[in-house]
C-alpha cells in the first residue's frame, strides 16, 4: 500500500510540475539574465547578455568593461537551453523545459541515493528510496524549481551525482573532477563544494589508503579546475579577469559597500572604489549569520515539515557512523549537506532558492535516520535542538512588540509550526527510537507519517492554489528574506509591462527600435532592450537617462515606473486614471502616451515597501 501510494506520488508530482510550466508565465529574478544569454547563444551572438545594461558596474580603478557582453552568470545554464532555444524560438520555454527535465531526473536520484543510505540496514523493507522520491516529488519548493527555468534542480542533480561519484569504493578522479567542474560552472556558489573530494577521499579511506586517497582528491579538484579553464579565458580576453562573471561587486553592495554614480564617456557608471578589508569582510559576513539562521530555521519548517529537527539531530551521529564504517557515500552526503548550508548562512541576504540543493539531501538523511534506533549521540542532539528552540523563541520576543522591524507573524510560525513540525517529531523520535530498541526480532516499517508525505501534499496544494502560484522569491507560507510580497508584485507588474509592451508595439515601436525599460522585459524578442539606469531615485537619474538616450539615437519608447526618479512618483501614483497623458519630461524629450496601474495595492502588497512602483507609464522620444 505504502509503495503505491509513493507511486501516485511521483507520478502526481512530474504532472504538477507540467502545470507549474504554465504558471510561470515570464521569468522572475535571475533567470531573466538567464534567458538574454540563451536567446543570444542561440542566434549566435556568443555569451552576449541579450541587453545593454543601462550602467556599467567597475570596481576601484578599472576601466569600463566592453558593453553587451554575459557579465554575471555562470555559462552552463544558457549554454544547455540554447540548442533547443534555437529550434523552438522561445530561450525562456528553451530554460523551462530544460529545469523540468532536470527535476524529473532529480527524482530518480533522490531515490538511489535513500536507497543506498539504508541499504546496510537490517530488514527495511523495499520503498525507501520510493519514499524519498514521493518526498521531492510532492515538495511546493522542488515543484516550483522544476518549471521556472532556474538552474537550481540541475544543481541539486549535480550534488547528487557529485556524492554518488564520491561514495563508491575507488571514485575515478576525472569522473568525480568533471562533476564538480559542471557545477562550477553553473553556480558559483558551487565553490564550497570543492573541497569534498579530498575530504571525504582521506576520512573514508582507512589509515594505509589515506596518502593515495589524498592524491585522487587533489587530482579531481585539478580536473574541476581544469574545466574552468575556457572561461576564465574567455573574461581574460574581454575583461582582462578571469573571475569577472563571478560578480563580486554584489557580495560587496550586499556588504555595505556602495558604488559612486557618475557619467563617464557618456555612459553611467557606477564605482565600487573601496575594498572591504579583511576583518570588515569578516565582520559583515559575521552579522549575516543571525539573521541567515533564522530564516532558514522558519523556511525549513515549511520546506522539510517533520524532517528537519531530525537531520539537525542526526548529523554528528550520521558523520560517525560514516567515519566508523567508513561508508564515503555517508560522508559525502553529510558533508556536501553541511557546505550548502555554511554558504546559506554566510551570504548575504540567503534566499528561499538557496533551499532547493539541499531537498534532496535532507529529505534521504532524515530517513535513513528515522530507519535507525537513536544511539547517545542523536537523543543529544533531539535535547539540543529542542532547547535551540526554546532558545530563538526567547530571543526573538522582540518580534511581537511595536518596533518597526517586528515581525509577529515569524514569531508564531515558529512557536506553532515549531512545536507541530519540529519539536513534536523529536520528542515522537525519542519515544519512537526506545520502542523500536525494544523490538524482538528487528523488522522497521516505512515511515510514511513521520517522514512528512501528507504534509507536503498539503503545503503543495496551499502554494499551488493561492496566487501568484509561485515562489521563486517567496510565498505567504515562506516569504523571501525581507518579508515582502515579492512574488505578488512581480506578477502586477509583469501584467502591466506585458500590457504597455502591446500599446508600443500598436504604435509602430516594433522591431527596429530600442526600448529602454525595466530590466524584467528581456525575455521579449522584440524590440531590442537597454535596462533603465542604475541611479533611480537620484539626481543622476535624470542624466543617466539623457545620456542613453544619446548613445541609443533609434529609441522609440520608455517604459518606466513611478518613483523611477524620471518623474514625480507621488504624481504619478495619483493619477494612474490617465490624466499624465501627454505630460513631458526631461526637457520635453519624453511624453506619456499611456500609463498601466500594476494593481500592488490591489494584489495585497505594500506599494512602499515595495519601491513605489504605483504605475507603469509607456513615453516615446520626441
Amino acid at each position: 500500500m505504502t509503495r503505491r501510494l509513493c507511486l501516485l506520488a511521483v507520478v502526481l508530482g512530474i504532472g504538477l510540475r507540467i502545470v507549474a510550466m504554465e504558471l510561470h508565465d515570464h521569468p522572475r529574478g535571475d533567470v531573466v539574465l538567464d534567458v538574454g544569454v540563451t536567446r543570444s547563444l542561440a542566434a549566435g551572438q556568443g555569451f552576449a547578455s541579450g541587453f545593454d545594461r543601462g550602467t556599467e558596474l567597475v570596481r576601484g580603478d578599472d576601466p569600463l568593461p566592453p558593453p553587451g557582453h554575459a557579465d554575471q552568470h555562470a555559462p552552463l545554464w544558457p549554454l544547455l537551453a540554447a540548442p533547443l532555444a534555437a529550434l523552438t524560438g522561445a530561450p525562456f520555454t528553451a530554460l523551462q523545459v530544460m529545469s523540468l527535465l532536470c527535476g524529473v531526473l532529480l527524482l530518480a536520484l533522490t531515490l538511489r541515493l535513500a536507497d543506498r543510505l539504508t541499504e546496510d540496514i537490517g530488514q527495511v523493507p523495499d520503498g525507501v528510496g520510493l519514499l524519498a522520491a514521493a518526498l521531492v516529488a510532492l515538495s511546493f519548493l522542488a515543484i516550483d524549481f522544476s518549471a521556472s527555468g532556474a538552474l537550481y534542480a540541475a544543481q541539486a542533480c549535480g550534488v547528487l551525482l557529485l556524492v554518488d561519484r564520491l561514495g563508491r569504493p575507488r571514485p575515478a578522479p576525472v569522473a568525480v573532477g568533471l562533476i564538480l567542474g559542471a557545477l562550477l560552472l553553473l553556480n558559483h556558489q558551487c565553490l564550497v563544494l570543492l573541497p569534498l573530494p579530498v575530504v571525504v577521499g582521506v576520512l573514508g579511506a582507512s589509515r594505509g589508503e589515506r596518502g593515495r586517497a589524498a592524491v585522487g582528491g587533489v587530482l579531481a579538484v585539478a580536473v574541476a579546475l581544469l574545466v574552468l579553464v575556457p572561461w576564465w579565458w574567455r573574461n581574460i580576453a574581454v575583461f582582462g579577469d578571469p573571475l569577472h562573471s563571478v560578480n563580486g561587486l554584489y557580495l560587496l553592495h550586499r556588504l555595505g559597500l556602495e558604488p559612486q554614480l557618475s557619467i563617464e564617456q557618456g555612459v553611467p557608471v557606477a564605482r565600487f572604489l573601496g575594498d572591504l578589508s579583511a576583518g570588515q569582510l569578516v565582520g559583515a559576513l559575521r552579522a549575516q549569520v543571525a539573521p541567515n539562521l533564522l530564516y532558514l530555521f522558519n523556511t525549513g519548517l515549511i520546506v522539510f515539515p517533520m524532517t528537519l529537527g531530525i537531520v539537525a539531530a542526526g548529523c554528528l551521529p550520521g558523520l560517525r557512523l560514516g567515519l566508523a564504517t567508513g561508508d564515503r557515500r555517508r560522508l559525502a552526503a553529510w558533508l556536501a549537506l553541511l557546505a550548502l548550508v555554511a554558504v546559506a548562512v554566510v551570504w548575504p541576504a540567503t534566499k528561499l532558492r538557496y533551499v532547493v540543493t539541499m531537498l534532496p539531501l535532507v529529505t534521504a538523511l532524515a530517513l535513513s535516520r528515522l530507519l535507525r534506533v537513536p544511539g547517545r549521540g542523536e537523543r543529544l542532539g533531539l535535547w539540543i535542538g529542542l532547547l535551540a528552540w526554546l532558545g530563538l523563541l526567547a530571543l526573538t520576543l522582540d518580534d511581537l512588540g511595536d518596533s518597526p522591524l517586528a515581525r509577529p507573524q515569524r514569531w508564531m510560525q515558529m512557536a506553532l509550526l515549531g512545536l507541530a513540525l519540529y519539536a513534536a517529531p523529536m520528542l515522537l523520535r525519542l519515544r519512537a527510537g526506545a520502542a523500536q530498541a525494544r523490538r524482538p526480532r528487528g523488522g522497521v516499517a516505512l515511515p510514511l507519517i513521520p517522514s512528512g508525505l501528507p504534509l507536503a501534499v498539503l503545503v503543495t496544494a496551499a502554494v499551488m492554489l493561492t496566487p501568484p502560484h509561485t515562489t521563486y522569491h517567496g510565498n505567504a507560507l515562506a516569504p523571501d528574506f525581507f518579508d515582502q510580497q515579492t512574488e505578488v508584485r512581480e506578477v502586477a507588474v509583469a501584467r502591466a509591462l506585458r500590457a504597455a509592451r502591446e500599446h508600443l508595439l500598436t504604435l509602430g515601436g516594433g522591431p527596429g527600435g530600442t526600448v529602454i525599460a525595466p530590466v524584467g522585459l528581456l525575455a521579449w524578442d522584440d524590440p531590442e532592450l537597454v535596462s533603465l539606469p542604475l541611479g533611480a531615485g537620484t539626481p543622476l537619474g535624470g542624466t543617466a537617462l539623457e545620456a542613453l538616450l544619446v548613445r541609443h539615437p533609434d529609441v522609440v519608447a520608455v517604459i518606466t515606473m513611478a518613483g523611477d526618479g524620471w518623474l514625480d512618483a507621488t504624481e504619478a501614483e495619483s493619477a494612474p486614471d490617465g490624466s499624465l497623458i501627454g505630460r513631458r519630461w526631461l526637457l520635453g524629450r519624453l511624453e506619456v502616451l499611456a500609463v498601466f496601474p500594476d494593481d500592488v495595492a490591489a494584489a495585497g502588497a505594500d506599494a512602499e515597501a515595495g519601491g513605489g512602483h504605483g504605475v507603469i507609464l509607456s513615453m516615446v522620444v520626441r
